[in-house]
């Protein structure tokens, strides 16, 4: 709920800055702001509308209602973007594989990507890299029904004993993904998995989740490729050697630190 006001540096020059232009009068930037007035400001279209831009994604309850106006088609670009939203699991917290292949069968894409705006949001997942990203592959390890195997769940937590758990998941307190969390609590529940909703102020959220100390079982998190190769996906999310190198903003948020996958990095980058 505060605001931050730049304004033009009067002691800028052309001439000892050829590369830039100073085109821009000032910058409002308001902080703190429920982003389904956010969205509704922007498709108004009135006002400082006009001239406004906003940091986050459209909210998933508006989504659906925004993409199907004829009336914004002009101003609307629905395109693939390189970036990915996945729920890591934490492998030093939940150490049974079992288990851990039970939750990606249980979990029910739809209502998770329903959270999100539904289709207008994008595609399913099934991998770590997204069309389009040089290394891509199409490949489902798992369930290709989207709804998830709650029967194939079920059995596998069966292998595993049928542990009684309680786990945590960190989300951002955002109406969005709240709502992603329930989906994800409902559909674990289904398996004998009791969620905890941790929700936590996005301003402080990475650098939260990102400190080798937290305490998630569970945790949403997305990524955008820094350019389309997989070199600024899978290295950064899965090389373990980074979780001791990189105590305060480690990346790794399935605390995945598996010999063969760093030997495997170490020679693909090579």
């Amino acid at each position: 709920n505060k605001e931050l006001v730049l304004v033009r540096n009067t002691h800028w020059k052309q001439s000892t800055d050829p590369i830039r232009q100073q085109n821009v009068n000032e910058i409002d930037v308001q902080l703190g702001q429920d982003q389904s007035a956010i969205d509704q400001q922007i498709k108004s279209d009135a006002g400082t509308a006009q001239t406004s831009i906003m940091q986050w994604p459209i909210a998933g309850s508006d989504l659906t209602t925004i993409t199907n106006d004829p009336s914004l088609k002009s101003r609307l670009y629905n395109i693939p973007a390189p970036g990915i939203n996945y729920l890591a699991i934490n492998t030093t917290r939940t150490k049974d594989l079992k288990v851990r292949q039970a939750i990606e069968y249980a979990i029910d894409k739809t209502t998770v990507r329903g959270a999100f705006g539904g289709s207008a949001y994008g595609a399913y997942a099934s991998t770590m890299l997204s069309p389009g990203i040089g290394g891509y592959q199409k490949f489902n390890l798992y369930s290709a029904n989207p709804a998830g195997d709650i029967t194939k769940a079920k059995a596998l937590m069966k292998q595993a004993g049928n542990p009684k758990l309680t786990m945590s998941l960190a989300v951002e307190n955002t109406p969005t993904l709240e709502h992603f969390g329930d989906a994800v609590k409902t559909s674990l529940a289904k398996i004998g998995i009791t969620v905890n909703i941790t929700p936590i102020d996005a301003a402080n959220y990475f650098s939260n989740i990102d400190n080798v100390k937290n305490q998630y079982d569970l945790t949403w998190v997305d990524w955008i490729a820094d350019w389309p190769n997989a070199s600024t996906v899978l290295p950064v999310l899965f090389d373990g050697r980074q979780i001791a190198k990189l105590p305060q903003s480690n990346q790794d948020q399935s605390y995945l630190n598996d010999p063969a996958v760093n030997a495997q990095i170490d020679k693909i980058a090579k």
